[in-house]
């Protein structure tokens, strides 16, 4: 990624006619803005922009067109090949996009849309009926993905804090509890990130371990603060090599 100075182009700002220029975009999406991660974002934007920007429930989408982009004017979403598969995985295991993969394919993109049941009120654009279901209650195929990722990644991250912070600590409701709310901010190789820089800081391990795991994720700010921790200056110049 270029530095901000090394940056030579600079956005023209948009045109007096922009609302014209404007293509669909779902308001409902504020609500879970904070849910994506940068990269994620910026996937997003592109699969919506293939989809409903074009009144399509789903696209065939290459991987060099999200990093090259398609057409004359769409230059793609600015990001590393690792970057974009990332964000791609993690739109999955949020619940916001479906993949279609078959071999020697492009793979096809969608949204995850809610399905409702007969007498439900339709859902998406051109008045189709996205989904149907067996009885009145609404099935949300975005909470039953989230509900069946975090109850793998709880254990995944429970497992690596007993491992680095605490082997003591129990996996209890409220731990998980915990768990899953961060879950819905940060990916699992984040929080895991938040432990090790926690176990690498001799001071936190010494004054704080003791707190225990509720303590540890109780709050968006708690873990960021983690992730923002630099390790014991001992360990540090031990992992450059500067000490025999």
């Amino acid at each position: 990624m270029a530095k901000r100075n090394e940056i030579k182009i600079k956005f023209p700002g948009f045109p007096k006619n922009y609302i014209k220029t404007f293509w669909k975009y779902p308001r409902m999406l504020e609500e879970y803005w904070y849910m994506l991660s940068g990269s994620e974002q910026k996937v997003l934007d592109f699969i919506l922009r293939q989809t409903i920007g074009f009144s399509k429930e789903s696209d065939k989408i290459s991987k060099s067109q999200f990093l090259k982009g398609i057409g004359e004017k769409n230059k793609g979403v600015g990001l590393a090949y690792g970057t974009v598969l990332d964000g791609i995985e993690g739109l999955v295991d949020k619940g916001f996009i479906w993949v279609r993969k078959e071999k020697n394919k492009t793979s096809e993109y969608g949204l995850v849309v809610q399905k409702l049941n007969e007498s439900g009120s339709n859902l998406g654009w051109g008045g189709s009926k996205i989904g149907q279901g067996s009885g009145p209650k609404i099935e949300h195929t975005i909470d039953n993905n989230n509900k069946e990722y975090s109850i793998k990644e709880i254990e995944r991250i429970f497992s690596f804090y007993k491992e680095k912070i605490c082997p003591e600590e129990d996996l209890d409701r409220m731990a998980r509890k915990v768990i899953e709310k961060r879950l819905r901010v940060f990916s699992c190789d984040q929080i895991e990130e938040a432990i090790e820089n926690f176990s690498e800081n001799d001071w936190r391990m010494e004054h704080n371990r003791g707190f225990g795991i509720k303590w540890f994720f109780r709050s968006d700010e708690q873990v960021r603060k983690w992730l923002s921790l630099s390790p014991s200056y001992k360990k540090e110049v031990l992992r450059r090599g500067s000490l025999g």
